[in-house]
């Protein structure tokens, strides 16, 4: 049974290639592909052929023999990372829920098949798609898990971990384990969110979490599903806000 329509398929690029021989050029195709499932694998492919159909069947069949588990918390990365492949050098850092990928050509597309929905990247080198991918891939391999971090230093996770991460880590991970994917939300559950203080002369970062809330104003009140991603950028801005946790029975 073919297992291929549960994956995401992506063509980077499809490039035209002509070889020089004594009857004249002879051209084929080749073709960069990026493969996911949504949630958390990814693999990129590379193939080439006389025609563009057979060239993206290859690069989609290399992609799935290169594919590999991304940890991830939540809809985000866990860390920053710079990934490298010959001159070309990709930044991907994590970012607040509701963010989107900030990133475009080859990097947007890989992350998204992984089912990376919030995440920051720069491209830093030279722009070839070939080398920007593997680039991305090379940092999505370099994400440490949080247990392997703290073991390291001789910590628990707890310890080096913020809590919100931390908690949005462990969900992805269960929701993995149970055989589910992507991000989870609680039980359809709402959270009401209200602006209790002011900005003036807080940090940068907590009005930027502020603001990705949705809240600019004194007052002003939001409504979001809840889930681990969210509680840890609530975690950021207690002091600011106040949190009412409402079901459909009611507000709690």
């Amino acid at each position: 049974m073919d297992s291929s329509p549960q994956f995401d398929e992506r063509v980077i690029e499809i490039n035209r290639v002509a070889k020089v021989s004594k009857g004249g050029r002879r051209f084929s195709f080749t073709a960069l592909v990026a493969l996911g499932d949504g949630a958390g694998r990814v693999g990129i492919g590379y193939g080439k052929a006389k025609e563009v159909p057979t060239a993206i069947q290859k690069a989609i069949e290399a992609a799935r023999k290169s594919m590999f588990a991304v940890p991830m918390a939540g809809t985000t990365l866990i860390h920053r990372v710079i990934g490298q492949q010959g001159a070309s050098k990709v930044l991907l850092q994590p970012a607040a829920p509701g963010t989107g990928v900030i990133a475009g050509g080859a990097v947007r597309q890989i992350l998204e098949a992984a089912g990376i929905r919030d995440a920051l990247a720069k491209s830093l080198g030279a722009p070839t798609h070939l080398n920007v991918a593997k680039a991305t891939i090379d940092g999505l391999k370099a994400q440490r898990r949080p247990e392997e971090v703290a073991k390291g230093r001789g910590k628990t996770p707890e310890e080096i971990t913020p809590p919100g991460l931390l908690a949005a880590y462990r969900s992805t991970e269960m929701m993995r384990a149970s055989g589910g994917g992507g991000p989870s939300i609680m039980s359809g559950a709402m959270l009401r969110i209200t602006l209790r203080r002011s900005l003036i002369g807080e940090k940068h970062k907590a009005r930027a979490t502020v603001r990705s809330l949705g809240l600019r104003k004194m007052n002003a009140s939001v409504e979001r599903p809840d889930s681990p991603e969210l509680r840890g950028m609530l975690h950021r801005v207690r002091h600011l806000v106040e949190v009412r946790r409402r079901d459909r029975r009611g507000t709690k």
